[in-house]
């Protein structure tokens, strides 16, 4: 730590007593960039998962054939989009905003997810190949289950969601009342 250190003026980042800014911003491209390369993973799954149902017969056909398995590439495809965009958007809006705070939380938390949910996706669909070390699909979900752990490291989920939610300017109880996802009434209190 130092004491007394004196500085000249161009040396100061910033501003004298702005070091939280210059860190935000700092946080907000590290946050943007580490979710980037989450997006050429998610990519190198689909890619993996789509060879694999191309090449994979059972009972006289490629598994890519069935319905089961083709919802499934085409749900990991949205994801990879999704989450390519809101990397993209974030990515433009470092640019020209000073406060990217709330899109860099977004792109991080679906970011995350989808990384998650894409590597899962792909050992299911190796079957019992997918827990194999040989076709490194089960190295992929571990790596992307210690990804989301880093990513989360700094805030869990549930505090991402409350932000978000403080952000647009109301709780998640006022965004979403107790039972109305599921189409019921709100019981009385």
């Amino acid at each position: 730590m130092f004491e007394n250190a004196l500085l000249p003026d161009e040396a100061v980042l910033g501003t004298v007593g702005g070091g939280s800014t210059v860190f935000g911003t700092a946080m907000d491209w590290e946050r943007t960039l580490l979710v980037a390369a989450h997006v050429g993973t998610i990519e190198r799954l689909l890619e993996t998962s789509i060879t694999y149902a191309r090449t994979r017969t059972q009972f006289g056909q490629t598994i890519g054939k069935f319905q089961a398995v083709a919802h499934k590439i085409a749900d990991m495809k949205v994801q990879l989009e999704a989450a390519r965009l809101l990397v993209y958007r974030t990515a433009s809006r470092l640019t020209v905003s000073r406060s990217i705070g709330q899109d860099a939380a977004i792109a991080k938390l679906f970011v995350s997810e989808s990384l998650v949910k894409a590597a899962i996706d792909t050992v299911q669909l190796h079957g019992g190949y997918g827990f194999m070390e040989e076709y490194e699909v089960e190295r992929a979900l571990r790596d992307a289950d210690r990804r989301d752990a880093l990513l989360r490291h700094e805030r869990n989920a549930a505090q991402h969601h409350r932000a978000l939610a403080g952000a647009v300017g109301s709780s998640a109880a006022e965004l979403w009342p107790l039972g109305s996802c599921r189409g019921r009434p709100r019981p009385p209190r």
